[in-house]
């Protein structure tokens, strides 16, 4: 009978030793679920402060102030503003209309102005008459003789206080201007 003698290492009293680089694993993983839940508790915590006004004006509508309803409709009213624009205007040719297509919701508060300038060198190409809520302008000419081409251009849409005449905000569209060639015949 052959007997084999193999040396094994004894464990350390209180069991296993494990190798070190686990627990670094470990531990970068834990930090960063921690860094990650402390951005997200950042984030939800901005996002919280931009509804306070209007938590605010609702907590006082519902009996703890004075503030109206009326209130609480007017800063809605003027948190949002809609309109449309055709992105892609044609024109015949140079000097004729073009389907601009421009609308003032009927649901705004503001009267609109729109301008279009060319991306190429910033020039102011057209301006809009005022338009107020529910107003709409289908067809306009440019203020300025452009040659047969596309234009990449863009449209500011200026919010206008009714009251006072002045633009108390500003979007921007990107669009693209066709100018036809005459029609032959």
């Amino acid at each position: 009978m052959e007997i084999q003698i193999t040396n094994l290492p004894i464990p350390p009293p209180g069991g296993r030793k494990r190798p070190k680089g686990r627990y670094i694993g470990y531990i970068v993983v834990l930090s960063l679920m921690a860094l990650t839940a402390v951005l997200l508790c950042t984030v939800t915590g901005r996002q919280r402060s931009q509804y306070d006004s209007y938590a605010e004006v609702k907590q006082e509508i519902s009996g703890t102030s004075t503030v109206s309803k009326e209130k609480l409709q007017r800063m809605e009213e003027e948190s949002w503003f809609a309109f449309q624009i055709n992105t892609r205007p044609e024109f015949e040719n140079g000097e004729s209309t073009g389907t601009l297509f421009l609308e003032n919701s009927m649901t705004n508060s503001h009267d609109m102005k729109v301008t279009l300038e060319l991306k190429e060198d910033g020039r102011r190409i057209y301006e809009s008459p005022v338009l107020r809520p529910g107003e709409q302008l289908l067809e306009d000419r440019l203020a300025e003789l452009l040659e047969v081409g596309s234009y990449p251009a863009l449209a500011r849409i200026l919010i206008v206080d009714p009251e006072t005449g002045k633009q108390t905000g500003e979007n921007t569209v990107s669009v693209t201007l066709l100018i036809k060639g005459e029609d032959p015949g």
